[in-house]
């Protein structure tokens, strides 16, 4: 099936060079539309090659004739889906005719791949270009069910060098499942068969095998079996290991230790292959349980379970989260990397996340992670981050679950969302969410510092007007509660939208709650039913501060009430002394001037009280009892003042008649005897005797009136207050110079 004359399997002895057989005619079905130019030379159990052409117009063409009783097999490559053209050669014409089948297939004039591996084996580009080109043909067919099933070099034709184009040609064509015919013949396909085929199994990791020894025999210049009988082979394959000593290339090792790996469930396919090309270094091997190919890996013991791939191993310690995280920061992972796996590229990358002062144990062992296994499943300290998965953190945190309110803040502080690769499945969810999460964190960072601002302002209006002082605020400033309201972002609830949006709701309402509490500083932009989420989380992050502010108002209202109270108290006690006072020296014997004295001392301790009383108790209730018993009381302290300077009047009459007036009088009396007027003088006698006895009823009356007065007093504040309002207390006196005088 290829072009000019190239190599194919050598014949085996005894047998002739197709120059020596003789010439092959096409069946007649054919005969009439190509000509035969010249047998190429080929062998194998089941079919001719010709080189023919086209009658009409001399295209070239490849006829392959079957041996009498077999069917044309690449005849079914006719019915494939059009997306295999480029992987597969193309079927130009088939039939049976004469008792033969026989296909015309297009002519590839460079040949086979074994014409190029002596020429390019060093060539790494070239070779990575190969790998590329087979393993896409490969997942092609393989996703349209067909298992190749004798892949080796010879059946890999070149249909041009530049670019470099490679066509997969004689297939067993076995459906998935069913033993290939050729793995069961001898010939030069046994040399590139995997271990299962000896059993008669066939799957797609048979294929990706014979790509492992395609490739191996191109790096190296030399097939791993030249040197082997089929026998021989056959033993290797059962039991013994295969040399990859030749391979110095870390990377290439990797991708062929996956490749050639025993059971096919292990085997590398098409998306591990996707990712080596991707730029993984030396991904590890899957694990071989009954045998070692080279370089013997001791497995990895964790979680009580053996692990050879880190691929696997990385699966199993973000598994087992702070487990993973510790063995990774004690370098155990390391070390296995380095000394039994053989991944030094790997090995070298956790040296790298571990010498990073900058990453935490979380963010190295996900790092790593993600560099042994790019597809592993978004997870974060052992929690998935799928939608169902972080739907259990924010309504946790939002429950008040403090490890679940870290997590989200991990998530958040350390770009965690932003750590996975973009071919991962969740990376663009993932980012999505980081950048509406970053943009609504903004907004609600900038409500947190106003509210802040806020709140310092209203704390100094409280500190002046009850003259404390915050010492911590004297000394550092609005600077510990900015970093205390900034620091703490509700990321729960900036998160609720998405993931539990019934609780918006609930925090509009205790927001509209929070609005009516005794808190200046708290205030909102806009009516709570429409807030954004933005403000509503900031606004529902310093509810706790509101909740202590409006604590603190209410205790010191309640101290400023006890306060009052007690001053209300000591009032009240000194309005009794004073009542009693004024008792005692309004019913005592001493003399007048002692008496006046006295009374004008209660007078001013009375205006005093009541100015104080009235002052207090436009503020404080407490105040009120007093100053309506200071007011029933101020009108007898009047009259008994007015009494004492009624008497003060008299003393001084009489102090005028006695000591300045006295010559006048005696002159007076003396008249009558020198006038010798008797009638006078008897006249004069009834006047002093009058006046004499008028002094004395006044004096004994104006006493009189004030120890009535005095006794009317009341001993204390309950008693004016239970007393009903006499005459005399229906006006209280206005606060002032003393009445009479």
């Amino acid at each position: 099936m290829s072009g000019e004359p190239t190599r194919r399997d050598g014949p085996p002895a005894g047998r002739p060079a197709a120059a020596e057989r003789p010439a092959l005619s096409l069946p007649r079905a054919l005969s009439r539309e190509w000509r035969v130019l010249a047998p190429l030379e080929a062998h194998g159990g089941e079919a001719e090659l010709l080189m023919v052409a086209r009658s009409a117009g001399g295209e070239l063409a490849v006829a392959k004739l079957y041996r009498p009783g077999l069917r044309a097999r690449s005849a079914a490559l006719e019915s494939l889906p059009a997306a295999l053209a480029d992987a597969v050669v193309r079927v130009l014409a088939c039939g049976q005719s004469d008792g033969l089948a026989c296909e015309i297939l297009e002519y590839c004039r460079f040949g086979s791949l074994r014409t190029l591996i002596e020429d390019r084996a060093a060539d790494r580009r070239w070779l990575r270009e190969v790998l590329v080109q087979l393993s896409g043909a490969l997942a092609a067919l393989h996703g349209a069910g067909i298992v190749h099933g004798r892949l080796k070099p010879e059946n890999v034709l070149v249909r041009s060098l530049h670019p470099l184009k490679l066509v997969l040609a004689d297939f067993a064509l076995a459906d998935a499942g069913s033993a290939p015919p050729a793995f069961a013949s001898i010939d030069r396909a046994v040399r590139y068969a995997p271990p299962e085929a000896l059993s008669g199994a066939a799957t797609p990791g048979a294929d990706y095998w014979s790509l492992g020894l395609i490739l191996l025999e191109m790096y190296s210049g030399r097939h791993p079996f030249a040197a082997l009988s089929e026998a021989a082979i056959r033993h290797q394959l059962m039991a013994g290991p295969l040399d990859l000593s030749s391979v110095s290339d870390a990377a290439w090792r990797g991708l062929l230790r996956g490749l050639l790996a025993r059971h096919p469930s292990r085997r590398w396919g098409a998306q591990d292959i996707r990712g080596w090309l991707e730029g993984i270094p030396a991904l590890d091997t899957p694990a071989d349980d009954d045998g070692v190919f080279v370089d013997p890996v001791r497995p990895y013991v964790f979680a009580e379970a053996r692990y050879t791939r880190p691929a696997d191993l990385a699966q199993a310690l973000v598994s087992h989260w702070q487990a993973g995280a510790r063995d990774l920061a004690r370098g155990f992972v390391t070390a296995w990397l380095r000394d039994e796996a053989g991944d030094q590229g790997l090995a070298r990358h956790v040296m790298e996340l571990m010498d990073d002062p900058s990453l935490t144990p979380d963010l190295r062992l996900l790092r790593f992670a993600l560099r042994a296994a790019p597809k592993l499943p978004a997870v974060w300290r052992g929690q998935p981050l799928t939608d169902e998965g972080l739907t259990a953190v924010v309504r946790a945190a939002l429950a008040g679950q403090s490890s679940e309110r870290d997590l989200l803040a991990d998530l958040y502080e350390q770009d965690v969302l932003l750590m996975f690769p973009a071919g991962h499945p969740d990376s663009a969810r993932l980012a999505a969410l980081r950048e509406r999460w970053r943009r609504r964190a903004d907004i609600c960072q900038q409500v947190q510092l106003r509210l802040s601002a806020d709140e310092q302002e209203g704390r100094r209006a409280v500190a002046a007007i009850s003259g404390y002082a915050d010492v911590d605020e004297l000394l550092y400033g609005g600077a510990r509660d900015l970093q205390r309201m900034t620091g703490v972002l509700p990321h729960a609830l900036l998160l609720a939208p998405e993931y539990v949006p019934e609780e918006v709701q609930c925090a509009r309402e205790r927001v509209a709650a929070a609005l009516a509490a005794e808190c200046s500083w708290f205030r909102a932009g806009d009516d709570p039913s429409r807030l954004g989420i933005e403000e509503l989380a900031a606004l529902d992050s310093v509810l706790p501060r509101v909740r202590r502010f409006a604590a603190e108002a209410r205790a010191r209202q309640a101290r400023r009430e006890e306060a009052a109270a007690a001053e209300a108290a000591a009032l009240r006690g000194e309005v009794d002394a004073m009542l009693q006072t004024a008792r005692a020296f309004a019913q005592g014997s001493g003399s007048v001037l002692h008496l006046r004295a006295g009374l004008q001392g209660v007078y001013e301790t009375y205006q005093r009280l009541f100015a104080r009383a009235h002052a207090e108790s436009a503020a404080h209730a407490n105040f009120e009892p007093v100053r309506r018993a200071l007011a029933r009381t101020g009108p007898r302290l009047v009259h008994m003042i007015e009494g004492i300077d009624r008497l003060d009047y008299l003393g001084r009459l009489r102090g005028l008649v006695l000591y300045q007036g006295w010559p006048f009088v005696l002159a007076v009396l003396l008249l009558p005897v020198v006038a010798r007027l008797p009638a006078l003088l008897g006249f004069e006698v009834v006047v002093a005797v009058a006046a004499i006895g008028w002094y004395a009823l006044e004096r004994t009356f104006v006493l009189d009136r004030i120890r009535r007065y005095a006794a009317r007093l009341p001993s204390s504040v309950e008693e004016s207050l239970s007393a009903p309002a006499s005459a005399d207390s229906q006006a209280a006196p206005l606060p002032g110079a003393l009445p009479g005088g």
